[in-house]
C-alpha cells in the first residue's frame, strides 16, 4: 500500500477469537494505510522452519554453543524456611518474632480483576480470600494457641499472613500442611530523591499529552472515572523509618481549594494497611510529597491564585487529573506486600514505588512482594519502580555497564524500572549519569533452556531533577531535588496520560501488561552517554545497561506524522514456534518513514528459570525476488527486547516482525509486542 497519502489517525480496538497461531492473541493496529483513517487486525502466522533465513539460523547455532545444562530452580522459599528456623533456634526461648507464613491455596487467574468497578472488583476479592479460608484458618488456630497475634492476611499473588508468635513456636507453623513455608518480615530499602515541572512535562513530550486533553482525566478501569494512581511510599529522608503527618496543599485539590482529589491514605508501616482521613486534600511530608507533586499536583485549574498562569504551569504535574491513593509503608517487606494488597483492591490503574531495597539478584524477594506485584500487573495496573540512586565511578573509570546497581522490586519484569537523566539544566535535556542519581547496570539471568545471560536492569530514562513540587503547608520547594525517585513518578504520571489517550481515543482500556510493553516503546533508543561525547548514539537492538530503551519521549497515536502506525500484539508461543506480524500491511515501506521501533517483552516470576524468545526482523519483498532476508534481531536470553530502525533500513522493505520460541515451558508463554513507526523527526 501506498502509505504516503493517508490523513489522519483513528484507533481502535479489535480482539481476535482463537487462531492457529496462538491461544490467546490479541491483535489492533491504527494507522494511515491508503486513502483514509485505517483500524485493522494484523493477525500473525506461524512460520516454517523452511523461511529461516540462512544469517539468522548461523546465530541460532551459534548461541546453542554456549548453551549449558539447565537445570529446574531451587526451592527459594524451602531454602528460605530453612534458614528462618536456623535463625530462630539462636534467639532465646519465648522471642517474639515477625515471621510471613505462606500458605497452601489453589491458584487464581488475577486478569479477571482487570478494567472492573469496585463492586465487581470486591466481590472477586471475596471470592480469592473464601478459596485459602482453610488454610488461613489453620495458621489462626495455632496462633491464637500460642497466645499470639495475627497482624494481616494477604491475598494477592500466592497467599500469605503476617504473624507474631514466641520463635520456639516456628517448627510448629512450618509444619502445618496449610503452610507452604516462612520467613523473616525484613527491614531495609531506601528511597532515592532541578528541572522544574514545566520543563519535565516538555522534554518529555507529556505537555503534548496534557494539551490535548490527556491529563488523567479519565481511563480507569473500563474507562469511567480519572485515572488512579497509587504511591507506595517509604516516607521520610533516607533510611528514616517513621510515620509522616499529612497536611493540606491547593495542589492536591480538583479546582479552587476544596475539592480533593486524594482518594486514600493508608499507614501499612505494621505490615497491615489502616485508613486514615482522605478529605481536604492532604499530603505526605518530604520524600513524598515531591514524589506526588511531581505526576499529579496541579494548578492549572486556578487552585492557587498568588501564581500567574507561567508560574502555576511551572508547578503543575504529569497527570494533574488524576486521583491518590497513597501508601506509607516505612521500612519492611511485609509492609509492601499490604500495600500492593490494598492497591489492587482500590483499583489502582498505576503503581509508584519511588524506594528500593539494595539487593541485585536474580532470586531477590520478600514477603511474596514478587507474586502481588505479578497479580497487580495481571489486575491491569502499571507498576513503576526506582532504580536507586547508586550509580558510581572508580578512579575515574566507569564500570556501570558491567556492575548491576538496580535495586529490588525495580529488577521484576512486571515493573517498569526508571532511572534519571543527570542534568538539572533548564535548557538542556542531558542523558549523562552520574553517581548519585540512578542506577543500573546488568542483571544476571538464566534460561529454561540453560543459556546464562545479563538482562539490561534499566527500562526508561526520565528527567530526575525537579524543583517547584509542593512542600508542607501550601508552599513549593525551590530547592533543587534529584534522583530515580523523581524519574519514577515522572513515567508514572505519563503513563496514565497515556491510558487516558488510548480510552478518550477509542474507549480503549488496555492491560497492564499492554501498557507496559507501549510505555517501553516510548524510550528513543539512546544509549546512556553524554550528549557531548563521541560516545553518545542511538542502539539498534537491545535494551541498554545505562538507559534500557532510551530517554522518555512520549507518543499517542494521533500524535504520529503520516505516513504511520501504531500495533500491540499479545500472543502465546510454544517450544520452537515461529510468529510473524507484517509491520502496517504487507507492501512496501514508505520512503517518508523515518523510524520504526518494536519492543518485546513476557512475565516469568523464576529470573533464574526464564523462558527464552528471539526477535527478528525480515524483509519480505527483497529486491530482485526470493525468500524473505533477515535484517537484525536479539538473541541474548533477556525478558525485554527492542529494534530501532531508521529510514535506510525501512525505506521499500516489506517489514515483518517474528517471535521464536527459544525454550518455553510446555504451556507456552504469553508476549507483549508493541510497534510504531512515524514519519517525523526522529529523536536527537
Amino acid at each position: 500500500m501506498d502509505r504516503g497519502r493517508c490523513l489522519g489517525v483513528l484507533l481502535m480496538a479489535i480482539v481476535l477469537p482463537s487462531s492457529s497461531v496462538g491461544a490467546q492473541e490479541k491483535d489492533f493496529f491504527v494507522g494511515n494505510l491508503g486513502d483514509g483513517d485505517v483500524s485493522i487486525a494484523l493477525p500473525g502466522r506461524t512460520v516454517p522452519d523452511s523461511e529461516l533465513d540462512p544469517v539468522e539460523r548461523g546465530l541460532r547455532q551459534e548461541k546453542q554453543s554456549r548453551i549449558r545444562t539447565g537445570s529446574e530452580p531451587r526451592a527459594v522459599l524451602g531454602e528460605r524456611t530453612t534458614a528462618t528456623l536456623m535463625e530462630a533456634a539462636t534467639l532465646s526461648k519465648g522471642t517474639i518474632v515477625k515471621v510471613v507464613v505462606h500458605l497452601v491455596a489453589p491458584k487464581f487467574d488475577f486478569s479477571r480483576l482487570a478494567g472492573l468497578d469496585d463492586v465487581s472488583r470486591a466481590g472477586l476479592v471475596g471470592e480469592r480470600k473464601r478459596a485459602f479460608s482453610a488454610s488461613e484458618q489453620a495458621v489462626r488456630s495455632l496462633v491464637a494457641s500460642l497466645d499470639a497475634r495475627v497482624i494481616e492476611t494477604y491475598w494477592s499473588g500466592e497467599p500469605a499472613m503476617l504473624v507474631q508468635v514466641p520463635s520456639d513456636a516456628l517448627p510448629r507453623l512450618a509444619a502445618l500442611a496449610a503452610v507452604r513455608g516462612l520467613e523473616f518480615d525484613r527491614i531495609g530499602g531506601e528511597v532515592s530523591v532541578p528541572y522544574h515541572l514545566r520543563y519535565v512535562a516538555s522534554y518529555t513530550n507529556v505537555r503534548a499529552l496534557r494539551d490535548n486533553g490527556y491529563d488523567g482525566t479519565t481511563g480507569h478501569g473500563t474507562g469511567a472515572g480519572p485515572i488512579r494512581i497509587a504511591f507506595i511510599e517509604h516516607g521520610g529522608v533516607s533510611g528514616g523509618c517513621f510515620d509522616n503527618n499529612i497536611k493540606p496543599h491547593p495542589a492536591f485539590s480538583d479546582s479552587g481549594c476544596c475539592s480533593p482529589r486524594i482518594s486514600a491514605v493508608y499507614n501499612c508501616s505494621s505490615g497491615s494497611c489502616a485508613s486514615r482521613p482522605s478529605g481536604g486534600g492532604y499530603l505526605m511530608l518530604d520524600h513524598g510529597q515531591l514524589v506526588t507533586g511531581t505526576a499529579v499536583q496541579d494548578l492549572m485549574d486556578n487552585q492557587d491564585p498568588a501564581f500567574s498562569e507561567k508560574e502555576r504551569d511551572k508547578r503543575t504535574g504529569m497527570a494533574p487529573e488524576a486521583r491518590i491513593y497513597y501508601y506509607y509503608i516505612g521500612c519492611s517487606t511485609a509492609a509492601v506486600r499490604a500495600a500492593l494488597d490494598q492497591a489492587v483492591s482500590d483499583g489502582a490503574d498505576i503503581i509508584n514505588m519511588s524506594f528500593g531495597f539494595d539487593v541485585c539478584h536474580p532470586g531477590a524477594d520478600g514477603s511474596g512482594v514478587n507474586g502481588a506485584l505479578a497479580a497487580a500487573r495481571s489486575a491491569g495496573a502499571l507498576p513503576v519502580a526506582a532504580t536507586g540512586n547508586a550509580s558510581n565511578t572508580s578512579g575515574g573509570v566507569d564500570y556501570l555497564d558491567d556492575v548491576c546497581e538496580i535495586s529490588w522490586p525495580a529488577s521484576r519484569p512486571d515493573v517498569i524500572a526508571a532511572t534519571g537523566l543527570l542534568s538539572c539544566d533548564e535548557t538542556v535535556w542531558d542523558l549523562d549519569v552520574g553517581a548519585g542519581i540512578s542506577s543500573m547496570g546488568g542483571i544476571n539471568v538464566s534460561t529454561i533452556g540453560g543459556y546464562y545471560s545479563t538482562a539490561a536492569g534499566v527500562d526508561l530514562a526520565a528527567p530526575g531533577c525537579q524543583r517547584f513540587a509542593v512542600r508542607e503547608g501550601s508552599g513549593y520547594e525551590t530547592n533543587q531535588y534529584a534522583g530515580s525517585s523523581i524519574a519514577t513518578p515522572t513515567i508514572a504520571g505519563a503513563a496514565a496520560d497515556l491510558r487516558n489517550a488510548l480510552w478518550t481515543s477509542a474507549g480503549r482500556s488496555v492491560r497492564g501488561g499492554e501498557l507496559l510493553v507501549m510505555m517501553l516503546l516510548m524510550g528513543d533508543g539512546s544509549n546512556g552517554r553524554h550528549f557531548g561525547t563521541p560516545a553518545y548514539g542511538f542502539d539498534q537492538t537491545m535494551p541498554n545497561r545505562r538507559s534500557g530503551y532510551g530517554r522518555m519521549k512520549m507518543w499517542w497515536p494521533a500524535s504520529l506524522t503520516a505516513p504511520a502506525g501504531w500495533g500491540t500484539h499479545i500472543v502465546t508461543i510454544h517450544q520452537g514456534e515461529t510468529i510473524a506480524f507484517s509491520v502496517g500491511g504487507s507492501g512496501p515501506e514508505s520512503s517518508s518513514i523515518t523510524e520504526w521501533k518494536w519492543a518485546v517483552t513476557w512475565f516469568d516470576n523464576q529470573l533464574a528459570y526464564l523462558s527464552d524468545i528471539d526477535v527478528s526482523v525480515y524483509n519480505t519483498c527483497p529486491a530482485g525476488g526470493g525468500p524473505a532476508q533477515y535484517i537484525t534481531g536479539q538473541n541474548d536470553g533477556d525478558f525485554r527486547n527492542r529494534i530501532r530502525l531508521t529510514t535506510a533500513e525501512i525505506s521499500g522493505r516489506c517489514l515483518e516482525m517474528r517471535l521464536y520460541g527459544y525454550s518455553v515451558r510446555p504451556e507456552g508463554v504469553e508476549v507483549y509486542s508493541a510497534d510504531m513507526f512515524h514519519s517525523g523527526p526522529g529523536p536527537t
